[in-house]
């Protein structure tokens, strides 16, 4: 315990920065890096484009780690772009259109290997597009290159180099298909099982796949419909592959997985394009895991997840800007309006508001979720709000639209940056929401909530008047403090301050429409942690995650158990200070 202190002290922080001590995917992985490294970065991917339209991509400071050659007559590409910083930069070249000779000039010149090929004709001349990295330093390899094989001239060029391919080009010529390589020595740290197939379905790269315990890094699908792939042991990366598949699907798959396209190709089937597509990971430890626990509760739709320090880091987020259908959890945008309204003075909380008491009922006399504007009722306006915001009232959500008016509580999510939520409809409604479904993002639900904090109504009671009127129990988070309490040996005393110390608010949503399920959360979270001196200071989150038109759903989820699963880093984190400091 010294130990550590010491060296906070030695350092100068005034707070304990525990990344040393997490667990995290950051680490260098075996060639191909491209197509192997889980290291998060900024990516792009484009399809059927001009060189232009990439050259303005690489000015921003990306590089190609995928290139296909889509026509000729006039040049169109399609590509997969990374970030070139951090683990995935390198000195790198792209050419197209160039000749066999020319290409080994560059490759000479450059110093460089080569990491994709491509090899077509134009006008009877063969051509090449390819992209190639520095083989110098770290990324430095025995390697080789061929175009024109034969499948048994490349598998004996295989055996004799001792080495293993990381780029397959396949094209049929007079009848005779052949085959274009990229292949690195495979021994040292480059060495690792592997294999390869030519011409066998999709149901037969997916049992390869499985008995080999493998995961593809190259798919090329050949002019018979069947395909030829390349594939290497798999050491627990988490990765995707599709094949079929439209644009906007490659992008939803992408955004889902938190992943980045390392393979693409593209054909055309019934004058439609469709792709090809390999994924990896691209997101940290704490969105990998989380994810893994949401994505087999349910089947369909989308989901999402978002955990940020306040006003600072992002720590996990999918689809945190992409719009769902709320449910009660949107019901904030009316409890922030009303509560702004107060702080500038335009009402109070012991205000009579006029509200109804009714639902539409069911045939059979028994009440819907859904509010019908009759049955008029007075309440006082705090009374209207916490039966909004705790008991999730959808007669008192109503009365508050009425009241505010629909305009003017979108007016207010315009105010706080919230441009793509949007209340479309009384809540509670099915078929008001599948027609004109409420709209939020988890980003625009994290910005309201930082605002709060940060003053929107103030520092004073009206701000502590918003939480109170809230749900504010912490049962889920609880949960998992006892968990990594025991986990850190962190006495019971020490645990039960830390528990007692935590701070929430949160608002919860809940649909089920024509058999489809929604469910969200969105809050604030501030837990205590102590810094070197032992002093104790609290950090403040906001969080959400969405399941969003999923047309199964696990009888074990719960949307709170998973919000304290979102927060297990944060909490690991600052229980951590409490032990040691």
């Amino acid at each position: 315990m010294r130990t550590i202190k010491s060296f906070m002290q030695d350092v100068n922080k005034k707070f304990l920065l525990l990344i040393f001590l997490l667990s995290s995917n950051f680490i260098f992985a075996e060639e191909p890096l491209e197509r192997s490294a889980t290291n998060p970065s900024s990516w792009y991917w484009y399809y059927n484009v001009s060189a232009t339209t990439i050259k303005n991509r690489i000015n921003a400071g990306y590089r190609i780690i995928d290139l296909e050659v889509v026509s000729t007559s006039s040049y169109r590409f399609n590509v997969a772009m990374v970030k070139n910083s951090g683990v995935h930069s390198s000195g790198w070249w792209w050419y197209y259109g160039i000749t066999a000779s020319q290409l080994s000039s560059y490759l000479s010149t450059n110093n460089a290997r080569l990491i994709d090929i491509e090899s077509y004709y134009v006008n009877g001349n063969r051509r090449f597009a390819v992209v190639m990295i520095r083989n110098t330093g770290s990324r430095a390899s025995g390697w080789w290159y061929y175009y024109g094989q034969t499948y048994s001239s490349l598998k004996s060029k295989i055996s004799s180099n001792n080495a293993r391919l990381i780029d397959l080009d396949s094209y049929v010529r007079n009848g005779t298909r052949y085959y274009n390589a990229v292949m690195i020595r495979n021994t040292g740290s480059n060495a690792k099982a592997w294999w390869w197939y030519t011409n066998i379905t999709t149901s037969q790269i997916s049992s390869y796949i499985r008995s080999n315990g493998a995961r593809l890094i190259d798919i090329e699908r050949q002019s018979n419909g069947r395909y030829s792939v390349v594939m290497v042991k798999n050491d627990g990366k988490y990765w995707w592959w599709y094949y079929g598949i439209t644009a906007s699907t490659v992008n939803d798959i992408a955004q889902q997985n938190g992943a980045r396209i390392v393979d693409i190709e593209s054909y055309i089937v019934n004058g439609q394009r469709r792709f090809n597509v390999i994924y990896l990971n691209n997101v940290n430890s704490q969105t990998t895991r989380v994810r893994s626990l949401m994505s087999p509760m349910r089947r369909g739709g989308d989901f999402g997840l978002y955990v940020k320090s306040l006003n600072s880091t992002t720590h996990a987020a999918i689809n945190s800007t992409k719009q769902f259908e709320p449910a009660s959890t949107i019901k904030v945008l009316h409890h922030i309006h009303g509560l702004r309204r107060v702080f500038d003075g335009d009402d109070t909380l012991n205000d009579w508001v006029f509200g109804f008491n009714d639902y539409i009922q069911n045939s059979d006399g028994t009440n819907t979720s859904c509010p019908t504007d009759t049955g008029g009722i007075l309440v006082r306006r705090s009374a209207a709000h916490r039966m909004t915001m705790e008991n999730s009232d959808n007669r008192w959500t109503q009365a508050l639209r009425v009241n505010y008016g629909e305009n003017n509580l979108n007016d207010t999510a315009d105010d706080l940056n919230m441009f793509s939520t949007s209340v479309n409809h009384r809540i509670g409604c099915g078929s008001d929401a599948v027609n004109n479904p409420n709209r939020l993002t988890l980003l625009d639900a994290g910005r309201l909530y930082e605002e709060v904090r940060n003053g929107y109504i103030g520092t004073g009671s009206v701000r502590n008047d918003f939480y109170d009127l809230m749900l504010q129990g912490h049962s889920d988070i609880d949960t998992v403090i006892d968990s990594e309490a025991a986990s850190l040996g962190i006495s019971t005393t020490v645990r039960n301050d830390f528990k007692r110390r935590i701070q929430t608010a949160a608002k919860a949503g809940s649909y089920t429409l024509n058999g489809d399920s929604y469910r969200s959360i969105a809050g604030w979270v501030a837990m205590p942690a102590k810094t070197y001196s032992g002093s104790v200071v609290t950090r403040h989150y906001v969080h959400g995650m969405y399941i969003d038109d999923a047309d199964w759903l696990s009888s074990r989820f719960s949307i709170w158990n998973m919000r304290g699963e979102s927060l297990r880093e944060q909490i690991r984190s600052a229980l951590i200070t409490f032990k040691y400091f």
